[in-house]
């Protein structure tokens, strides 16, 4: 606006158009590690893709949640309340962009090059460094996101993390458009934390150093996790000594705590004896993808009809194949508290074996 403090003729200019600058992220991360899972419609469909979301309610829509925690060490004073707690991480992707959403982050990309469950060795590249390299050659494609970060990189051994530091750096000398933020190994209990510095300062070379940037030491973050009794059933500990639950419970209480016993042991018998059921084959999602590629195929010709009711007639049996699992699962689900009070969960796998392989008797034959 013009100042109208002396007599005179002024012109003023009212701007009729928007600015013309665009409000746009000055900066897109992408984050390679390992994932709950990576499916947005099937198993594994986004596994090395670089996939672009805004919020962590994404995250945990593709990608799943939190990993397990292996907590060591559960220490109580002397009024047995909880003084200290030993845990270790085994990923970190996941607290990670907890951390990201929490402190205003806005649009990234992740790429999963891995599940927990398939652990921390994943060669879908060929190459002896874990899945990090299929997952990072995928973002090259990509022209959006500005840095790169692997934070479950840590995980690895130090010759295969720097091996993929130096990868990134160069794809960022390549590309000119992006920028590497590091993460630099936590230091062991046998460890001198100089020396984890210096073994990636020589590691990770002289070339492309301008591309990148190392943050250490690990930040110290206030999060809530979630913990399951038996996480940490065998590993309480008070004065020195290992102790159990039911020491520190009254008498009218210790049933509550043998049956809570009880309860997780039938957990674990039934998870370990479940994962060996295959009925002849590796994996029924195999199958069943098997049969829908199988069903999508075909072409409607006279000559296929055979083909036609052929691959009809197996995913039939399949999905009753899975309807029939799922039944008896809810029926082992409604008698779990009456076996478990009889304090033998051996009993109970064998229930669940016995009616699982009787029910997968009368259609394994039709969808080999």
């Amino acid at each position: 606006m013009a100042s109208y403090k002396t007599p005179g003729v002024y012109i003023e200019e009212i701007s009729l158009f928007p600015p013309s600058v665009a409000q746009v992220e000055t900066a897109i991360p992408a984050f390679i590690g390992y994932t709950e899972k990576a499916k947005e419609y099937k198993n594994d469909d986004l596994l090395n893709v670089p996939t672009k979301i805004g919020s962590m309610l994404e995250f945990v829509q593709y990608f799943g949640g939190a990993p397990s925690v292996n907590i060591t060490e559960v220490n109580l004073d002397t009024l047995s309340q909880v003084s200290s707690v030993v845990l270790d991480d085994n990923y970190y992707l996941y607290e990670g962009m907890r951390m990201f959403f929490a402190n205003g982050g806005g649009y990234c990309y992740i790429v999963s090059v891995g599940k927990y469950s398939d652990g921390t060795i994943q060669n879908g590249d060929g190459i002896t460094t874990p899945g990090f390299l299929k997952g990072l050659a995928a973002l090259r494609k990509v022209d959006e996101p500005t840095l790169l970060l692997a934070p479950d990189a840590c995980i690895m051994s130090q010759s295969d993390m720097n091996s993929l530091h130096t990868l990134m750096l160069d794809q960022c000398a390549e590309l000119q458009d992006r920028f590497c933020i590091f993460d630099v190994r936590k230091a062991g209990a046998l460890e001198n934390y100089q020396d984890t510095i210096d073994n990636f300062r020589d590691g990770i070379g002289m070339n492309n150093l301008k591309y990148g940037a190392a943050y250490s030491p690990w930040v110290v973050a206030n999060l809530s996790r979630t913990v399951k009794y038996r996480d940490f059933k065998s590993v309480i500990y008070q004065n020195g000594a290992l102790i159990g639950l039911s020491s520190l419970v009254t008498a009218e209480a210790l049933p509550l705590v043998t049956r809570l016993n009880r309860l997780t042991a039938d957990q674990a018998f039934i998870s370990t004896t479940l994962s060996g059921f295959h009925i002849g084959y590796a994996n029924l999602q195999a199958k069943f993808d098997e049969l829908i590629t199988l069903v999508k195929a075909i072409d409607g010709t006279v000559n296929t009809v055979g083909a036609i009711n052929d691959a009809k007639t197996k995913l039939s049996n399949l999905i009753a194949l899975f309807g029939v699992v799922g039944n008896f699962m809810l029926d082992a689900v409604d008698l779990t508290p009456t076996l478990t009070d009889s304090g033998d969960p051996a009993y109970l796998v064998e229930f669940l074996r016995t009616k699982i392989n009787a029910a997968l008797a009368s259609v394994k034959t039709s969808i080999e």
